[in-house]
């Protein structure tokens, strides 16, 4: 009896290898749970990403909008009172644009010019009888293509019976870049000036300048 009591192990006790620590090593899953909870961002950091993703969308949309604010886009013509009265006649109103050239219909159109500067002119009613001369100018003074020469009596113009024409240059623009740049002011205002006469056969002398209207930014 003696030998088997000392050839039989120590049984171990769960209770206090519970209590001592041993056996208890963190599993791989409990490792992972930690780990991903450290790795997360915290509520104040989530706070701070949403702060400064805010701030830059601000800063974005006010840079826009400044910019969009410094493009000229109301007619350059609504500073003019209207109607603009002489000796022989009285305009009502001139709205300018931009436009390409009706190679069939406008008559002699620079082949070089893309885009060209024209005006809607709208007598008024209490318009004698006489003429107007048209000249378009460009930024440096130059007179860019022919003038156009138009009768006038009654309120209507001889060419279509009617109070209000369309007058247009016969050059311009030579390509779509020249207009973004008048847009955006690198290019001085052109002008469209009018001047009126007697009558159409009147001489050069005999106009004389009534209105000097800039060529708005915009484009039909």
């Amino acid at each position: 009896v003696d030998d088997l009591e000392q050839t039989t192990p120590p049984r171990s006790n769960p209770a206090s290898a519970s209590l001592t620590g041993e056996g208890d090593a963190p599993t791989p899953a409990k490792q992972n749970t930690k780990r991903s909870k450290d790795s997360s961002p915290g509520r104040a950091e989530r706070i701070s990403l949403i702060v400064l993703g805010v701030l830059l969308a601000g800063a974005a949309i006010g840079g826009l909008s400044l910019f969009f604010s410094k493009i000229p886009t109301a007619p350059k013509t609504s500073k003019i009172e209207f109607p603009v009265t002489g000796e022989f006649v009285s305009i009502g109103n001139v709205r300018t644009y931009w436009r390409r050239p009706d190679r069939e219909k406008d008559r002699g159109i620079q082949q070089k010019a893309r885009l060209i500067p024209s005006a809607l002119v709208t007598l008024d009613k209490s318009s004698g009888q006489g003429a107007l001369r048209f000249f378009f100018e460009d930024d440096s003074g130059k007179l860019i293509g022919d003038s156009t020469t138009v009768a006038f009596g009654n309120g209507t113009f001889a060419t279509n019976n009617a109070p209000e024409a369309e007058i247009h240059a016969t050059g311009g623009f030579s390509d779509s870049g020249e207009h973004a740049a008048y847009l955006t002011g690198q290019i001085e205002p052109w002008h469209l000036i009018i001047k009126e006469g007697p009558d159409r056969n009147a001489s050069g002398r005999d106009f004389k300048e009534i209105l000097r209207v800039p060529i708005s930014v915009n484009r039909k």
